[in-house]
């Protein structure tokens, strides 16, 4: 008998969850047009991974808010990760002004709750969220934050993978996405 390890199956679960509510949202947005509340300015995502299958994925953003909606929006920011597996850590978060001052938010002052997936699907009760609130964010201001989910558990020792989706939902001026693994590192897509 062939025994999965726990996590393994909550990843192929929880990839299929996110590759289904991914296309949900594809299908959405091919009847509408992107939202012109936010405008995505930058989007950077790094995706480095080691040889034993720990890394990190880091993204930074600078998100320009165009209307009130967009404002209420982004407002109060959520920052997903999976506790059993990864630990979050939020570099920077602030709210830069028309007049370019800038509102720093301290990152220590993000409230960890558990991911709403978990309440209607228990095996996914690792999955937290952590929310943090722009400080006097108007429109014509700029949130911009980085932060990285660092991957301390693997899947798989020795192997790694990674999804990513472009934003389908709103107006991206430059979105760049890297991927950095050690150089002897053979790789099969």
């Amino acid at each position: 008998m062939i025994r999965r390890p726990r996590s393994l199956v909550y990843w192929v679960l929880l990839a299929a969850l996110a590759a289904a509510l991914h296309g949900f949202a594809d299908d959405k947005a091919k009847d509408k047009e992107p939202s012109k509340d936010l405008d995505i300015e930058r989007m950077e995502t790094v995706y480095r991974y080691q040889n034993d299958g720990t890394g990190s994925i880091t993204q930074s953003s600078r998100i320009r808010v165009l209307t009130e909606a967009g404002r209420d929006a982004i407002g109060q920011f959520y920052f997903s990760y999976s506790s059993g597996l990864e630990d979050l850590r939020i570099d920077y978060f602030r709210a830069d002004k028309k007049d370019g001052t800038q509102l720093p938010v301290d990152p220590a002052q993000a409230v960890e709750t558990a991911s709403p997936i978990s309440q209607s699907a228990p095996m996914f009760s690792d999955v937290k969220v952590k929310v943090l609130v722009a400080r006097d964010l108007a429109v014509g201001d700029a949130l911009e934050y980085q932060f990285a989910r660092v991957v301390r558990v693997p899947l798989k020792p020795g192997d790694f993978w990674a999804m990513h989706f472009q934003d389908q939902g709103s107006v991206v001026d430059s979105e760049v996405v890297t991927l950095d693994v050690p150089e002897d590192r053979r790789l099969t897509l």
